[in-house]
Order: C-alpha cells, then sequence, then structure tokens
C-alpha cells in the first residue's frame, strides 16, 4: 500500500509541474507579446544604473506591467547588466520585446544641436555645452587643447 501511495504521490506531482509549466507558458506568451500603446513616454537610464534599478523604474513609469517575468527572462539570458545608458522614447504600439530590445540595443532618442555657419568656435562649444541632452566629456580640457584636438586654427 505504501508504494501505490509513493507512486500516485509522484504522478500527482508530476502532472501538477507539468500543469504550472504549461500555465506559465501561456501567461508568460500572453505577457511577452502584448502591446502597450504609448503617447510619447520618454525613459533614461543613468550610467551606473544597475538591472534591477531599471527594472523598478520601467515599472514605476508604467512601461511594463509587472517585473516579474521580465527579470525572470533576463536572469535566464543574461542580459540583465545589457541595458545600455541614454534616454529612450517610446511612441505607438509596443510589446515588451520591443521595449527590451531598444534598450539593450541602445536604440536611443536622438536630439539635434544646430550650429550657425560664422560663429566662433568659443561660440559653438557654448551653445553645445547649453544643450541639456548634450553629455560634456571635455571638462578638463581647455579651449587651446581643443583647438589644437580639433586641428582648428581659430
Amino acid at each position: 500500500m505504501f508504494k501505490r501511495s509513493k507512486s500516485t504521490f509522484i504522478i500527482i506531482i508530476i502532472l501538477s509541474s507539468i500543469i504550472a509549466t504549461l500555465w506559465l507558458r501561456s501567461d508568460w506568451e500572453q505577457y511577452w507579446n502584448s502591446e502597450q500603446q504609448f503617447q510619447i513616454q520618454e525613459f533614461k537610464i543613468k550610467a551606473g544604473a544597475t538591472g534591477n534599478e531599471i527594472i523598478k523604474a520601467l515599472e514605476q513609469k508604467g512601461i511594463i506591467k509587472s517585473s516579474f517575468y521580465l527579470k525572470f527572462w533576463l536572469k535566464l539570458h543574461h542580459k540583465k547588466s545589457s541595458f545600455k545608458q541614454g534616454t529612450y522614447e517610446f511612441i505607438g504600439k509596443l510589446n515588451l520585446k520591443a521595449i527590451i530590445q531598444k534598450l539593450i540595443n541602445g536604440d536611443e532618442k536622438l536630439f539635434s544641436a544646430q550650429i550657425i555657419p560664422g560663429w566662433t568656435f568659443q561660440h559653438a562649444i557654448n551653445q553645445l555645452k547649453k544643450n541639456p541632452h548634450l553629455q560634456n566629456d571635455l571638462q578638463n580640457i581647455n579651449l587651446i587643447e581643443l583647438l589644437h584636438l580639433t586641428h582648428s586654427t581659430e
């Protein structure tokens, strides 16, 4: 009698596992493929942000509905640390796959900066410094060094 109840228990466990797996897979497919309509949603990933911080911010801004499946998928595919720093824009209908691909591929929002012909080099640099979307990596270089690096004759 003990052997029979043990085998029945094992069969119940196996069947329960199969049903749970099928249910999770079905739920995952719906989550992964469900589209969400965006009215110009901007999202920024700062340098040094962890995968968990980014996922939490995505959920807080309403870009993703639940972090549970996303954390699991990213862990499974070793992509949690693959998000690229930058400013992203979500417009129109997007599913989770499109959102994640955009963040992993670094498909950032593009910004423009206009330099008018005839401006001096110093005037152009000052205008670029005023643009809030540009990152200034030249803070420790003075104007003479910058002119030399750009082979400018000003």
